[in-house]
């Protein structure tokens, strides 16, 4: 009977303590470095320049499909933005932020292990004429700029590779592994 109980309490536990975890947010901070500038370029950065990134998310919450992705304008707590010279964009400037066929920025996950591969990210800004894009998979970014019809009048004003730091563990996954190690020996120990 004991022993039935034990396992019974451990899996209550497992369930409860897993979705716990899944519904924890990580931020990530990480970095890009600049590869080309154009001279005198209007968010003053050169070449060798690291600009900031840091997103908030639920890696628990990645859709999967042929990659993993996490939507940031699917939850409100969800955030991606950057830093790059004298202006940081938000997450809610996003070209596609309130296209819910497109998904507004996301980010793309590794299958196995979670970790942040690449993103989307994508602003046009029609007064400066220029726009602002992260690439995907590994990609990088790259700014363009344009003339007043929208179309590029360079390939490249500034461009830039990612750096991602690893993901943080969730605290909420720390404490369901110290419960479940507790809950472990208590029941080794009734048996």
């Amino acid at each position: 009977m004991k022993k039935s109980i034990c396992a019974i309490s451990v899996t209550l536990f497992v369930l409860f303590a897993a979705g716990a975890a899944n519904a924890d947010l990580i931020t990530q901070n990480f970095k890009g470095e600049i590869t080309f500038a154009a001279e005198n370029n209007m968010f003053g950065v050169a070449a060798n320049d690291t600009i900031s990134w840091s997103t908030t998310y639920d890696p628990g919450g990645a859709y999967t499909n042929e990659t993993h992705y996490v939507f940031i304008n699917s939850n409100e707590d969800y955030k991606l933005n950057v830093t790059i010279g004298n202006r940081t964009f938000v997450e809610t400037e996003d070209y596609f932020y309130n296209d819910t066929s497109l998904g507004g920025p996301y980010l793309m996950l590794s299958k196995i292990d979670d970790t942040i591969t690449g993103m989307s990210f994508t602003i046009i800004d029609t007064v400066n004429h220029y726009s602002f894009r992260s690439i995907n998979k590994g990609a990088g970014f790259k700014i363009n700029l344009h003339d007043e019809n929208g179309n590029d009048q360079a390939e490249a004003y500034v461009t830039g590779t990612f750096s991602f730091d690893p993901v943080p563990v969730p605290s909420a996954i720390l404490l369901f592994g110290a419960g479940l190690a507790s809950l472990a020996g208590l029941c080794r120990k009734n048996s």
